[in-house]
């Protein structure tokens, strides 16, 4: 067994070429996010024809190039006008954005010495045509995303070339960038180091919302742990052997559950971080400590019940929901930090799932009392419009002729007893005078001037001593619908009845009385109808038989105009209404 051959070193002349020739491709690129689903080279080509080469990044899990990739120019002149010209503009149904800066490392000592990796490439392409290009190259390895022999025809291929000598390398990433191999124009780059990982276990992505445990661990039998994450639709499984994680992934490699295919990926743990998430948990102790904790990994049939029951002693703060689903976590105030602590010490699980509970971190809190007031605001939106409508469905009515005297009228529907509401409105059960409120059966009503022209003529006969009845606003109003005037037909017909569903409220506003409210007027238990809808309505037959009308009189107007003029006729009201 022979020893690996140690890295060349480099001496500063070497190295400060790298880093320069580093800092000039950081300012002669252009970094565009917001990128589209399904992109690819030929689109970005056709977006920016001046380009030297790009660097389009495939995402191996969602099978689609991510949503930003590099352009790569001549100058930081050419670049600075690309940016100009393509920041926010639309590309393919979407606002790109564009930015000077490739992302890359100006640190010499973050790149591998003898190797570069070719970016770009074709999926067709072979080691024979990159080996035109670069003769000197010791090795070409072609990196392809997928482990099987099938490679994705949408994907950009990455190839890794090493060479002998540190010399070498220089002069190929800066005489070769730009080349085109297979119809496109490559982008040749310093081979970063790879960050130091230690495969802790396996994600298999693919399962159904449904799976459990027990059935993941039928095809994964070596694992340790298994966390199921049913919402995301994917599982991370624990081991403490490699060789057993090893093993796992082999056996189940073309394994599928439920009719779905598996897709399996070891799940790497680096230096980096494992500083990172020291760092945000020496951030969240030295921080505010509060008594929330935010639970995660809830059911979508998880109820406040049961956490409740979990968590007992506490108050549930938000537990978010989309429809009558559980949207998967909860916030939940412990009332003091050492309660807090405790469950946060405690494992738990609910129906089969294993809990994810952390502190509620500052960012969390305002991001639930920001939810909190949207929503608060949403409802007192909801609710003004409702009361606007409301407000809406009623008609007020001016009376020229009397002008310190107004009608208010609202269109009631589906009334389910319509007999007792009108007991109500006489016993004075509605916060209006019950002797200024009438109650019609709409089905004889066939436009709103009709009520009108009753009003006026009922304040014409009490102003002039000529009332019909006993005085009552209700009773002369009723009489000054019926074409003959008569108290006892007009009760009867235009009065509410046992079979009456559409009901009418008129109310007069007189000086003596303030304005009704029209928002506490709920003793009708009916919803508010469309006043224009009483023409489309009405009893036309009963209505004809009343005023005594015929068909003769539409032939030379239009028909709902005709008709609501012969039935003020009939009333002997039409010269006394507007």
């Amino acid at each position: 067994m022979t020893a690996d051959k140690p890295s060349p070193t480099m001496d500063p002349i070497q190295r400060e070429s790298i880093e320069r020739k580093l800092s000039l491709r950081n300012m002669c690129s252009v970094k565009l996010t917001n990128m589209p689903k399904r992109y690819n080279y030929t689109a970005v080509v056709e977006l920016a024809p001046d380009m030297t080469a790009c660097r389009i990044l495939y995402d191996s899990v969602s099978r689609r190039p991510k949503n930003h990739c590099y352009l790569e120019f001549p100058s930081n002149e050419v670049a600075i006008k690309c940016v100009t010209k393509l920041n926010n503009t639309e590309f393919l149904g979407k606002k790109i954005q564009a930015s000077i800066g490739a992302d890359l490392s100006e640190n010499a000592g973050d790149y591998i010495p003898l190797s570069i990796l070719l970016y770009n490439l074709h999926w067709k392409t072979s080691k024979g045509e990159i080996a035109k290009h670069f003769p000197t190259s010791k090795s070409i390895d072609i990196i392809a995303k997928t482990k099987k022999g099938s490679v994705d025809k949408r994907q950009s291929i990455v190839a890794k070339l090493t060479f002998n000598t540190i010399d070498e390398v220089i002069t190929s990433v800066d005489e070769k960038q730009g080349c085109i191999i297979h119809g496109r124009r490559i982008s040749v780059h310093f081979c970063p180091k790879q960050s130091k990982g230690k495969v802790v276990g396996l994600t298999v992505y693919g399962l159904k919302k449904d799976t459990t445990e027990a059935e993941v661990r039928a095809i994964f039998p070596q694992a340790n742990k298994v966390d199921l994450f049913p919402l995301g639709g994917f599982a991370v499984l624990h081991y403490d052997l490699f060789e057993d994680c090893k093993l796992d992934r082999k056996n189940a490699l073309g394994a599928e559950m439920k009719g779905r295919k598996l897709r399996i990926l070891y799940k790497y743990h680096t230096e980096e971080k494992k500083d990172q998430k020291a760092k945000a948990q020496a951030g969240e102790t030295s921080g505010i400590r509060t008594s929330l904790i935010f639970v995660k990994n809830l059911g979508r049939n998880a109820t406040e019940e049961q956490v409740a029951a979990l968590f007992p002693n506490t108050r549930i703060v938000s537990m978010p929901k989309k429809g009558k689903a559980c949207r998967g976590y909860a916030i939940i105030d412990c009332r003091s930090v050492i309660s807090a602590i405790r469950f946060l010490a405690k494992p738990q699980t609910l129906d089969g799932r294993k809990l994810s509970i952390e502190p509620a971190s500052v960012k969390k809190i305002i991001w639930q009392h920001f939810t909190a007031v949207f929503l608060l605001f949403l409802v007192t939106l909801v609710n003004a419009i409702q009361a606007y409508y409301f407000l809406q469905a009623w008609s007020t009515v001016d009376l020229v002729l009397f002008p310190r005297y107004k009608l208010s009228v609202g269109l009631f529907c589906d009334v389910a007893t319509a007999l007792d509401l009108n007991a109500q409105v006489q016993a004075g059960k509605l916060p209006y005078p019950a002797d200024l409120c009438a109650l019609l059966d709409a089905d004889f009503i066939v436009d709103i001037t009709q009520i009108e022209s009753a009003a006026v003529q009922a304040l014409t006969n009490r102003s002039g001593g000529k009332l019909q009845g006993k005085g009552v606003f209700s009773t002369e109003l009723l009489a000054c619908l019926h074409p003959r005037h008569s108290i006892k037909e007009a009760l009867t017909t235009f009065g509410v009845k046992d079979s009456t569903r559409r009901v009418l409220l008129v109310l007069l506003q007189t000086p003596d009385v303030p304005a009704p409210d029209l928002d506490n007027i709920n003793v009708l238990t009916g919803k508010l109808g469309d006043l224009s809808s009483l023409y489309d309505n009405f009893d036309q037959d009963k209505v004809s038989e009343i005023y005594g009308i015929t068909g003769t009189e539409f032939e030379r107007h239009g028909e709902e105009k005709a008709y609501v003029l012969s039935v003020l006729t009939r009333m002997s009201a039409s010269l006394l209404s507007r």
